[in-house]
């Protein structure tokens, strides 16, 4: 089972968690993959969190989160200017007693998988590529805002996006 809060103020406390921390500005083929890398820490009895924040506060991990295990794509930054780096990340689990796997980005062809170009190919009208980048279909029925697959993209709506993207990865 998930679950997945707004957070304004206070984090809750979890005892042992698996996290990946991103932006998470609709969730492509390379999101999914991190949300995968999670979902398998569940085994292990880890709660899956995707957190996504501008900056990943050490107080959250290592705190509230209790973190375990952390999983980052190759191009994830934090902290204050992003001038955290995964590497960066690597040696607070080292300190924290957290392991940290980077993940290298999906790729398409030479072009890495990106919300960039997830963007692009859909301001070019190429539904296909989009579809492939996605990995789900896309529908146009919505009124006010994009709906992916039943998971709902606006300025509110990337919890359902992770939501969703947490369900498939489960019962994949």
């Amino acid at each position: 089972m998930m679950e997945y809060l707004r957070i304004e103020n206070d984090f809750p406390r979890i005892s042992h968690s698996a996290v990946t921390l991103g932006k998470f500005d609709g969730i492509h083929r390379g999101h999914q993959k991190l949300v995968e890398k999670i979902i398998e820490q569940k085994q292990e009895g880890a709660q899956a969190v995707v957190l996504a924040l501008g900056t990943a506060s050490r107080t959250i991990l290592i705190g509230d989160l209790q973190v375990s295990y952390v999983a980052v794509g190759e191009d994830f930054r934090f902290g204050y200017e992003r001038k955290g780096t995964p590497a960066m990340l690597k040696e607070f689990g080292k300190k924290y007693g957290f392991h940290t796997e980077v993940l290298p980005k999906k790729m398409d062809g030479r072009r890495k998988i990106s919300s960039t170009f997830v963007r692009e190919e859909l301001n070019r009208g190429n539904m296909e590529k989009f579809r492939f980048l996605m990995g789900t279909d896309f529908s146009e029925q919505s009124t006010d805002v994009d709906t992916i697959s039943g998971a709902t993209f606006s300025s509110t709506g990337i919890l359902e996006a992770v939501n969703d993207a947490l369900s498939k990865a489960e019962n994949a």
